[in-house]
C-alpha cells in the first residue's frame, strides 16, 4: 500500500483580495499568482512548488467548498473502486499538462476529493 498525501487544495472565494489578505496574515507569508481558468488564482508556494490556490468563484461553501485533492499513483484504479466503495466520479480524469492529471469524486456523504498524480 502506497502513502496517500495531500498534495493540492483549492479554496472557492467571493473575493479575492479580501480572501488573499485573510490568507497572508494567518502565516505572515506572501501568496503567489497564477493565471487560472478563469482569471488568477492567488497560490500558496512552499520550497517544493505551488501547494493551493484560491480562486474567485460562486460555488457556494460547502458541498461545493474547499477541495483537497490526494496523491495517487493510480488514479484509474481509484476510479474503478470508486463506484464499487459506494462513491461516484464528479469529474472524469483529465490532464493538467506538465502537472499531470487529476479527477474529482465524491465519498458517499458527497464530499468532493481531487485525486492527482504526476507532475
Amino acid at each position: 500500500m502506497s502513502d496517500v498525501k495531500v498534495n493540492w487544495f483549492e479554496i472557492p472565494v467571493a473575493d479575492v483580495q479580501r480572501s488573499q489578505a485573510f490568507f497572508e496574515s494567518l502565516p505572515d507569508r506572501k501568496l503567489g499568482e497564477i493565471d487560472g481558468p478563469d482569471g488568477k488564482m492567488r497560490v500558496f508556494m512552499s520550497a517544493n512548488g505551488p501547494e493551493g490556490t484560491i480562486f474567485k468563484s460562486d460555488r457556494a461553501p460547502g458541498a461545493d467548498g474547499v477541495l483537497i485533492y490526494l496523491h495517487y499513483p493510480d488514479i484509474d484504479g481509484a476510479l474503478s473502486r470508486c463506484s464499487r466503495a459506494s462513491g461516484k466520479i464528479q469529474e472524469a480524469k483529465r490532464s493538467i499538462g506538465p502537472f499531470g492529471h487529476i479527477a474529482v469524486v465524491k465519498d458517499p456523504d458527497g464530499n468532493r476529493i481531487g485525486l492527482h498524480f504526476g507532475g
